[in-house]
């Protein structure tokens, strides 16, 4: 406990003698660490999205203004007997015009010379899990047909595109990812090369008394710990501002479908900071063990 003490005593101490230097690189490895998270904050909540649009309720169906009563509650009954169809709900004008007030929140201005009667009224149908575009082709191609019926909305059709999207998404964050930490190490051992090269009159000095490798190690990697370590709380804190900011822009489209967004896990948080530790780490043993001949 004690030899930690020290070595933790004698990184501080370095740092400290080279305070800009620390704190360029600090900022530096924020900066590609942010990079990361708000791509990781934005494939989360794709992903999210397109397990929401694939889920429930997935078929609208928009009703002409001049479909009677009697006729949709026919079309209503005949969906609830399909094997594909678990539940049908019939949303009237009035209902479709409170939603859509809801969800303007604060733009609810837009909507003032709106009437209710304007907004059509509609069916939700909720499907069955497991029914996809193939096993509801057959029952779209009726109801396009059906002289009541004005238009459909399909949500699994966008569902599809969203994965598609989620999955190019998830792909470049990996190669940003890959990117930033070959940034990263750059970064540190550029910063720990120097502190060797500043600090090689006391090392040689380690080694005449016979300090091992570890002894002469043991600092510069705790150095590289604490630049990542700190670089990544600082990309952290960057991309939760980004994402408070973006969600406040957000929050008015949670009616189209969009949904509530949702920021990095408690896992995500703590595999990064590990991963970023690690990294700093990794960086300072190559360099030191490069420069310091040890």
């Amino acid at each position: 406990m004690s030899r930690l003490a020290y070595f933790v005593r004698q990184t501080l101490q370095a740092m400290r003698a080279s305070l800009r230097l620390q704190i360029g690189a600090v900022f530096a490895i924020a900066v590609g660490l942010l990079l990361v998270a708000t791509a990781q904050v934005v494939s989360n909540n794709i992903d999210a999205a397109t397990a929401r649009w694939g889920r429930g309720l997935q078929l609208t169906i928009y009703l002409k203004a001049e479909a009677t009563t009697g006729r949709i509650t026919v079309l209503k009954s005949l969906l609830e007997q399909r094997k594909e169809v678990r539940s049908v709900r019939f949303i009237d004008s009035a209902t479709a015009h409170q939603r859509l007030s809801e969800s303007l929140a604060s733009n609810e201005d837009l909507l003032r010379d709106i009437e209710p009667n304007l907004l059509p009224p509609s069916l939700e149908v909720q499907l069955v899990d497991g029914t996809d575009q193939a096993k509801l082709r057959p029952l779209i191609a009726v109801l396009a047909q059906a002289p009541i019926v004005d238009e459909l909305d399909y949500r699994g059709h966008w569902a599809r595109r969203l994965g598609a999207i989620a999955s190019v998404s998830r792909k470049m964050g990996s190669g940003l990812a890959l990117l930033v930490a070959l940034g990263c190490l750059y970064i540190i051992t550029s910063t720990i090369r120097l502190g060797v090269y500043a600090r090689r009159d006391q090392i040689a000095i380690q080694k005449l008394v016979g300090a091992t490798d570890a002894f002469v190690r043991a600092p510069f990697l705790i150095e590289g710990a604490i630049q990542s370590l700190f670089g990544a709380v600082l990309a952290l804190s960057g991309a939760y501002a980004l994402f408070n900011y973006a969600s406040g822009k957000l929050s008015g489209a949670v009616g189209f479908g969009i949904g509530e967004v949702s920021f990095l896990s408690v896992e995500q948080i703590v595999v990064g900071l590990s991963a970023a530790t690690l990294l700093g780490v990794c960086g300072s043993f190559i360099t030191v063990g490069r420069y310091a001949e040890v």
